[in-house]
């Protein structure tokens, strides 16, 4: 496996990649293929944004967003695995190569949000170092 920064040339493959991220967690989300897209090419073109893949080979598995807050403080924004590669140390890969990147740019802490129900990306996160810090609470009021 190889884990780099990503290229506009990956803008296809990672807004396949974005839009079943989207679709995973947002069963009914109407963004399309397209709107996924535009999401992907945001985070290339932002900066203070890095978007990091994972390939086997030369199949494009894999991705983390990383953005950074402020000059010591960084937030991973996205992550996703494609299913067929997941409990393979894909996540971890890539979480380590964006680590070793941001400590050399001087960030000091990196955090996360993740799903309150999301019991296996919690583990996943708990696994590589994140421990929660605080709870973030939500109530619909447009039913």
């Amino acid at each position: 496996m190889k884990i780099r920064l990503a290229t506009q040339k990956d803008l296809p493959v990672l807004s396949e990649l974005f839009f079943e991220l989207i679709h995973h967690f947002s069963p009914g989300s109407t963004m399309n293929l397209e709107g996924a897209s535009k999401y992907v090419k945001r985070h290339l073109d932002r900066k203070g944004d890095y978007v990091f893949v994972a390939l086997e080979e030369t199949e494009l598995i894999g991705t983390v967003v990383i953005r950074t807050l402020s000059r010591t403080s960084a937030m991973i924004r996205d992550a996703y695995v494609k299913p067929a590669f997941r409990q393979k140390g894909v996540t971890r890969a890539l979480e380590g190569e964006a680590v070793n990147f941001l400590k050399e740019k001087g960030i000091k802490k990196m955090e996360l949000v993740v799903d309150a129900h999301d019991n296996v990306a919690k583990s996943t996160w708990r696994a590589l170092g994140f421990n929660p810090y605080t709870e973030r609470m939500t109530k619909r009021i447009d039913k």
